[in-house]
């Protein structure tokens, strides 16, 4: 089982953009990198969207970030 080490950047962008909407789940993207097998280093977290309904808005947003 890989190790799991996110990187300060991608912790705070996490906490900061839960911390600005407090009565909203967050959902977004964690970009990883891989140095070898056993290591899975989270690098960037990029926010999407704070909304209940998951379906389409999910589906808009993964599409623009795969794009980029």
């Amino acid at each position: 089982m890989p190790e799991y080490v996110i990187e300060p950047t991608a912790l705070y962008k996490i906490l900061l953009h839960a911390l600005k909407y407090p009565s909203a789940s967050v959902c977004g993207v964690l970009l990883a990198k891989t140095a070898n097998k056993d290591v899975v280093q989270f690098s960037d977290a990029i926010p999407l969207l704070h909304t209940p309904m998951l379906s389409l808005p999910t589906e808009v947003a993964l599409s623009q970030v795969c794009d980029v």
